[in-house]
């Protein structure tokens, strides 16, 4: 009976094992989509290919960059950045009708602030500038102590 018992813990472990690392990779696919569904700034997704090289009949003017290369929608006040794979790494935006998890630029900071935080982000050493698993959220912010702007980007 003893002979079973080694096999069947093994086993127990292993699975236990199996079960926790496709909870991990879950969690970091839901963690991004769940910063996804916050950011309503034209439909960009973090980490999706779309690819506009417009926005609402703007052409954009690309410039490169270090991580690969940014659309910038001067009129519209948006700027996405892709990955040298294509994907959109970065989006920021100073378009107060756009808005990233509840925070919109023209709002008080310090509500901003609150919003960031209850929206599952961690401050960082830096001012004004948070992570969570997935991504990390920087509030520009004036001497008027108002949001003007903010820039989510992917974690490297």
């Amino acid at each position: 009976m003893a002979t079973f018992a080694l096999p069947r813990r093994a086993a127990s472990v292993a699975m236990t094992m199996v079960y926790a690392f496709i909870a991990g990779c879950a969690a970091g696919q839901t963690s991004l989509g769940a910063a996804n569904s916050q950011i309503h700034v034209f439909g960009a997704e973090l980490g999706s290919e779309g690819t506009p090289r417009e926005l609402r009949g703007v052409a954009a003017t690309e410039e490169p960059c270090l991580k690969g290369h940014e659309r910038i929608f001067d009129t519209q006040a948006v700027s996405i950045g892709y990955g040298h794979n294509g994907k959109i790494r970065k989006i920021t935006t100073r378009n107060p009708g756009t808005s990233m998890f509840g925070i919109r630029p023209g709002d008080d900071l310090v509500a901003s602030r609150t919003k960031a935080r209850a929206a599952g982000f961690s401050e960082t050493v830096t001012a004004n500038r948070y992570k969570n698993d997935s991504c990390s959220l920087a509030l520009l912010a004036g001497e008027d102590g108002r949001v003007f702007g903010m820039t989510v980007e992917l974690q490297d």
